[in-house]
């Protein structure tokens, strides 16, 4: 059973100081959000994460559901299943007799085995990269009214402009990987997953202990998918309902919940065996001419990804 600390408000990583110097941990930080506890406060914190990660390890043994406090930080539990082989998951996908509609349905033929890892890797880069670009509430677009005019040469149109492209991206994106997650999830499970945008017709077709899973960590994880079931699929082109996609851009509290939904999908993704790298290498060669020097740079990119499913009880 591996346990891993997450953010309670945007479900971040967190950074631990002082744990490896004197086995007392001084601090608690978030990676994404940057909330964060120190001194005694993070100490507190820290054992009460590991008693409650205890408390749930033995409860789930005996058959018993989780628990989890009220809290700012909390462990997220990665138990150790026994997964199925490659050919117990080929035996699946052929015993699947009924076939959908392939303009409604994603199957097997879409996505052979293996390849629902990748939706999950790109599903991956774009959390990232929304976790780099995290606004702080300065930066957020929400206080645009505290931007000067244009007339102010001091504060040009394009700060607003930047903000508001800034909390746009990282709604789209959010909303996109979650979106990915979710198809990669019901396909590594049931091999096939609704074909559309509608975040909300994903999340209730994904499988049930999955969903279950997900409202453990995110209680209101299925509300933000009705909130912002259009966020990409009708809202990211401004002529489709001009008030609700220009509401959608500058939503900051939809913006960051989606954020947070795509980060507990991504941990819902490697319970049900989900994997995904990126390998990148990297070359210089530098050759001389005359008196100056050339450098040439290759990269090569190798994406990796698998699927290993629990095995059904």
């Amino acid at each position: 059973m591996k346990v891993k600390g997450r953010c309670t408000a945007c479900w971040g990583d967190l950074v631990l100081r002082g744990e490896e110097e004197n086995g007392v941990v001084t601090g608690i930080k978030c990676c994404v959000c940057n909330k964060k506890l120190v001194g005694e406060d993070a100490a507190n914190a820290y054992h009460r994460v590991l008693e409650e990660a205890t408390n749930n390890v033995w409860k789930m043994s005996l058959g018993f559901p989780p628990t989890r406090e009220d809290s700012p930080f909390v462990g997220k539990l990665f138990p150790h299943l026994p997964r199925q082989t490659e050919d117990d998951i080929r035996e699946r996908i052929a015993s699947k007799v009924e076939q959908r509609d392939s303009r409604e349905w994603l199957t097997r033929k879409d996505f052979p085995l293996g390849t629902a890892a990748y939706l999950y890797l790109q599903a991956r880069l774009f959390v990232a990269a929304v976790s780099d670009m995290y606004a702080s509430t300065d930066e957020a677009v929400v206080r645009f009214r505290k931007a000067k005019t244009r007339d102010d040469p001091r504060h040009p149109e394009h700060d607003l402009n930047r903000r508001l492209g800034s909390t746009m991206t990282r709604g789209m994106m959010s909303a996109f990987a979650c979106e990915m997650v979710m198809k990669a999830v019901s396909l590594t499970v049931d091999d096939e997953a609704r074909k559309t945008h509608d975040l909300l017709c994903l999340y209730d077709h994904l499988p049930e202990s999955s969903r279950q899973r997900l409202e453990f960590d995110f209680p209101d994880i299925r509300k933000v998918m009705q909130k912002g079931q259009h966020t990409f699929g009708e809202w990211r082109y401004f002529q489709s309902g001009k008030e609700k996609a220009l509401k959608a851009i500058i939503d900051l509290d939809l913006e960051q919940s989606l954020g947070k939904a795509a980060r507990v999908f991504l941990d819902e993704a490697k319970m049900v065996g989900l994997r995904g790298v990126v390998d990148m290498k990297a070359r210089r060669d530098v050759t001389d001419h005359r008196d100056t020097k050339m450098a040439h740079y290759k990269y090569r990119a190798t994406m990796k990804g698998a699927e290993n499913p629990p095995k059904l009880v």
